[in-house]
């Protein structure tokens, strides 16, 4: 369904969506921007709202209002260690002792150290994606921070446009997940192998033509945690 938009008004719109909320207007939101505008199936559902089905004027204000605040949120937060906020299940501690035959006294360390691994797992997708913004920024391609494209992280305008969806390691999508590159140029890219443990940084500078590397990911990770 074609949008019910001109390009010129979507951007128009969307720099007046930006402009109340105090924002200044980058190249970055006007490129991703342009990029949906032409292939409108990447434009992503924000809450309940789908662009392609959007006809009044003040619907489309509401999605670019959600639009550009997802991007300027992402793009300006500041990555923090945070403690898993849910309760750990006390049968495993049964099963720890039971199966494996840790110590009780070992139970409430194990524990700890557990949810610290979890935590920090839970910050390592958003630090790999800043990482390759970081590094990509003056090569030409564009960080789709924010969810602001479906499907695709990073992009590099061009005749076709250069489409990458990044993710942490090899098992970290299910089929319904992949199955949204099937028929478009969307490639994908992970940094480690879940089956061997390797990393797999040459096939990214293949994809992009910039050099990556897993000791350059750690510099940049210690880097961000001293802020």
């Amino acid at each position: 369904m074609p949008l019910a938009v001109t390009a010129e008004n979507l951007i128009e719109i969307a720099k007046n969506s930006c402009q109340n909320q105090g924002f200044n207007w980058p190249s970055d939101l006007e490129n991703l921007l342009l990029l949906c505008f032409a292939e409108p199936a990447l434009f992503p559902k924000k809450g309940k709202l789908d662009i392609n089905f959007l006809t009044e004027k003040a619907e489309i204000e509401s999605y670019l209002t959600k639009y550009t605040q997802k991007f300027f949120m992402e793009r300006e937060s500041t990555i923090q260690f945070k403690n898993v906020a849910t309760l750990p299940d006390p049968a495993v501690d049964e099963v720890l002792h039971s199966f494996a035959n840790v110590p009780s006294n070992d139970l409430d360390k194990m524990k700890e150290y557990h949810r610290l691994s979890m935590a920090a797992e839970n910050l390592i997708g958003s630090l790999l994606e800043r990482y390759i913004a970081s590094r990509l920024d003056k090569s030409g391609w564009i960080w789709a921070c924010g969810e602001t494209l479906r499907a695709v992280d990073f992009f590099k305008p061009g005749s076709p446009p250069s489409l990458l969806q990044v993710k942490n390691r090899s098992n970290s999508e299910n089929s319904s997940s992949s199955a949204i590159r099937i028929g478009t140029n969307i490639q994908k890219w992970y940094r480690i192998n879940a089956a061997n443990g390797q990393t797999n940084w040459e096939d990214l500078q293949t994809k992009t033509g910039v050099i990556l590397s897993e000791d350059d990911f750690y510099a940049f990770i210690r880097l961000t945690a001293k802020g």
